[in-house]
């Protein structure tokens, strides 16, 4: 039997783990959806039957391959010398449409079935199947016979239809680094992978993304990453296009209503700065066709947009959005004002994208309708105030957009009538990456009750089990732990989240405990709060920042550290406590480094900044501003809380990350201040209260 590139690949991937792995897993690896993956296992669990061998699946859990050893590697050796390429219907018709969009002339019919192997009547066939989708990009599929067959179509149409396809079957998040073919763990895992790589040149993307960098690096203007990934692409094929001699035409009367958005400017030095590198002459409506792609793509409604809604219009919708969400779901929302914010600043960009008849992507897309489909049902309903001002039905990429918005507020108000979980959240310290990890614990669940952060070499189990501790939160391994441990990063992903939730599933639905501190005398509270003030005062006392540091490597890093604090006799071990703790992974937050460690030869909280002469390239980026954090190797649970809120500050202040990079030593100074100063407010209530 024939067994074609992702078949193969699955099988492999299934038998090699030889653990469960999800759809989703699968779909990464090879850059494409969830859906397409699903397709293929159809196929994938007919080979593997007529090799004796289960395909297993198991909800939450995923997929495996049941069978004996012996029958693993038979089916292993099988795959491995089918040498014969067979395309599936879909990989087929793929192949063909990536072809009629590239080509200028007419296509054989027989080019076509010799290329892929099979008859003219099957290609007859697979055109008839893709003439419904050519049709809804406003193209036409023409056939002649002793000519060929071509696509006939205006050159917004064409250009739109092949951005579609390429979107349709590559990741989105990997979509530049597929097309430019840079990272070593991508590959290309089918033959229709290449087919749509042809579709793009690849040294015109690469001068297209670093003209596109240089212009917005120079004018300091934000693009999303989906949003550059979606110019680039867009750009290069309009290049293209220019070079074979195809011109987009544009209304002028909407030309002259798009040259006055100051987008408009942007995208005439993007043209000016494509013209150059070319050395072509961009049109004006070129200039006209990145305007709309940078309206589209703004991630922050402002106004003065195409559709010229102002503020309050958008305001209006988005309510009557969230009443038609909440009576449909019989959950109370309409008080949330972060889902009233966040909808307005979405309906923005929005309106313009469908207004101005832009390809809207959602990378979620199969995934919300897969796991998610009564949020896809509610948010359907409750597009209706949008669908009848645009006059228009949301497609259903816009649909899953607000499936999002709504889904998650939804879940959050459902859940505060679940049940708690009384969580530890653990890392190797207790000092920088627990604190940065219980942050975002705290924006992505309103039920975890994160009961004390502590270190994972160091957690009395027998306390926090009498204490009704449910489960751990640690970012490393714990050996010999008598309380459930769910590993997770630092910096929470889906799948984190997703092993949070299964933690929680195990779980009996009742509480095995409920965690309280004792009721504390007056002068208990007071000695607890000086407490807290000395740890606040060591750590604004022994404050440093020293600049234009220069060091090599990570190791000369620490090795400074450590001499610029101590004297030379003990700073040997607080350079071993600094390397022992790197040894466990680096902690880096947008481009700012965490070295933090326990050490004996620390007497006091000491929190200071270095600024590098040079960058250093640590977990492939970038490094120019270190955060130190450093803690005696013997210290009670208020100091490490009270050292820990600068890591919690990273992640909920939006301004702190800015001031540490490009401050002064006193406006650095003056921000911890501050930060300290509203953590002891909120200390004080919580002590004098609780």
């Amino acid at each position: 039997m024939k067994i074609n590139e992702r078949s193969k690949f699955i099988i492999n991937e299934l038998i090699k783990r030889n653990t469960y792995v999800t759809a989703s897993e699968i779909a990464d690896l090879l850059q494409v959806s969830i859906k397409t993956v699903t397709r293929q296992l159809v196929n994938v669990e007919k080979i593997l039957n007529e090799n004796d061998l289960i395909l297993e699946r198991k909800t939450s859990k995923g997929m495996q391959i049941i069978g004996t050893e012996e029958q693993r590697q038979k089916m292993l050796e099988q795959i491995q010398s089918n040498g014969l390429h067979e395309y599936s219907p879909v990989e087929r018709q793929n192949i063909v449409l990536s072809h009629l969009l590239k080509s200028q002339e007419p296509i054989k019919l027989l080019t076509l079935a010799k290329l892929l192997n099979v008859t003219e009547a099957t290609i007859s066939n697979d055109l008839d199947k893709l003439e419904t989708w050519i049709k809804k990009m406003n193209m036409n599929l023409v056939r002649k016979p002793g000519l060929g067959i071509y696509l006939e179509g205006l050159e917004k149409d064409i250009r739109k239809a092949i951005i579609s396809h390429i979107y349709k079957n590559l990741h989105e998040k990997n979509i530049l680094n597929v097309l430019n073919k840079q990272e070593k763990n991508i590959k290309l895992k089918s033959g229709t992978d290449k087919f749509l790589l042809d579709l793009v040149d690849k040294d015109i993307i690469q001068k297209v993304e670093k003209a596109i960098t240089t212009v917005v690096e120079r004018e300091n203007y934000n693009l999303s990453i989906n949003a550059f990934s979606g110019l680039v692409v867009h750009l290069t094929l309009a290049i293209q296009r220019l070079l074979k001699g195809e011109i987009i035409k544009i209304d002028t009367k909407f030309l002259t209503e798009l040259k006055k958005k100051k987008e408009f400017d942007l995208a005439f030095k993007i043209s000016e700065e494509i013209a150059k590198v070319f050395d072509i002459v961009v049109p004006e409506e070129e200039s006209g066709f990145i305007t709309m792609h940078l309206l589209g793509a703004r991630n922050n409604y402002q106004e003065g947009t195409i559709n010229n809604y102002d503020n309050f219009a958008l305001i209006k919708i988005a309510k009557k959005i969230i009443a038609i969400a909440q009576e449909e779901s019989g959950i109370f929302i309409a008080k949330k004002s972060k889902l009233l914010i966040g909808l307005v600043k979405h309906l923005g960009p929005a309106a313009t994208r469908i207004k101005l008849n832009l390809e809207i992507r959602n990378p979620l897309l199969n995934e919300m309708k897969e796991k998610y489909p009564q949020w896809m049902k509610l948010a359907k309903k409750a597009a209706k105030p949008l669908e009848e001002k645009l006059g228009v039905n949301l497609p259903e990429a816009e649909i899953a957009y607000l499936a999002m918005h709504l889904g998650s507020t939804l879940e959050d108000a459902s859940l505060q009538k679940a049940r708690k979980y009384n969580v530890l959240v653990a890392c190797p310290t207790g000092i920088g990456t627990s604190k940065l990890l219980a942050s975002q614990l705290k924006q992505k669940f309103t039920n975890l009750n994160i009961v004390a952060i502590v270190s994972a070499i160091n957690i009395n189990y027998e306390f926090y089990q009498n204490e009704g501790i449910d489960f751990i939160i640690s970012t490393v391994e714990i050996n010999e732990a008598t309380i459930p441990v769910v590993i997770v990063n630092f910096m929470l992903d889906d799948k984190d989240i997703d092993n949070i939730i299964h933690q929680m599933q195990l779980l009996p639905d009742e509480n095995s405990g409920e965690y309280h501190k004792d009721n504390k005398s007056l002068v208990e509270k007071l000695s607890e709060l000086n407490l807290f003030g000395f740890y606040i005062k060591s750590i604004l006392k022994n404050f440093f920042y020293q600049d234009m540091v220069n060091v090599n490597s990570k190791e000369e890093l620490c090795s400074f550290v450590s001499i610029y604090l101590l004297k030379e006799n003990i700073s040997q071990i607080l350079e071993a406590d600094l390397k022992s703790r790197e040894e466990k992974g680096s902690t880096i937050i947008k481009d700012l480094m965490l070295l933090h460690t326990k050490s004996k030869v620390i007497q006091n909280l000491t929190v200071g900044i270095i600024q590098l002469e040079k960058s250093l390239k640590i977990n492939e980026k970038e490094i120019s501003t270190v955060l130190i954090l450093l803690v005696p190797d013997k210290v009670d649970e208020k100091a490490l809380e009270t050292m820990g809120v600068l890591s919690e500050s990273i992640i909920e202040n939006t301004n702190l990350l800015d001031i540490l990079h490009q401050g002064s030593k006193a406006e650095i100074y003056l921000e911890l201040e501050k930060i300290y100063t509203n953590y002891f407010k909120k200390k004080y209530k919580k002590v004098m209260e609780g």
